[in-house]
């Protein structure tokens, strides 16, 4: 009987709900975002390291990548051995520690960046009020603020903020 009850909590469940909104919508959104990067042979993810590099000069570390994006370092290096066979990138090998490499964004990678289109996040997000936007914003920012609370004792998971002015390294 209880594992009766249990299925009908979650059914009900507001939170879980919720959860499963959340995660439909980012779902959605994500498939019409990258529908409309495949028109420039990026992925998502891609243009989010792009956009990183642009917002650091053109410059930074793969490290520094991984915990801005919270992906895991092995991910990022993947993403980044296709950017430089396409020369959007190149990796350089840090002067002070031959362990570590310096991302930076090539000039071919800063033109294909300038080009990529931003339309469907823009013509998603006209469905909310500037108001509206902050409150998700906000409302955004406390739940990743509890994630980084209850994952941090996790090795290897950095759930951090991420404001535009937190993507500068």
């Amino acid at each position: 009987m209880s594992q009766k009850n249990d299925a009908l909590d979650s059914v009900t469940d507001d939170g879980f709900n919720l959860w499963r909104s959340l995660n439909h919508t980012t779902y959605l959104i994500f498939r019409l975002r990258k529908r409309e990067l495949a028109q420039y042979g990026l992925t998502p993810e891609q243009t989010y390291i792009l956009d990183i590099l642009n917002l650091n000069s053109g410059t930074t570390t793969i490290n520094a990548i991984a915990e801005k994006t919270a992906r895991q370092h092995h991910s990022i290096s993947t993403q980044l051995e296709r950017m430089d066979k396409r020369r959007l990138v190149k990796r350089i090998r840090s002067l002070d520690d031959q362990r570590k490499y310096e991302i930076v964004i090539t000039g071919e990678g800063l033109k294909l960046f300038r080009r990529v289109s931003r339309e469907s996040v823009r013509m998603v997000l006209s469905a909310l009020s500037e108001g509206e936007k902050r409150e998700l914003h906000s409302s955004l920012r406390k739940l990743r603020t509890r994630v980084d609370a209850l994952t941090r004792e996790e090795p290897g998971h950095k759930v951090r903020e991420l404001d535009h002015e937190e993507l500068t390294v």
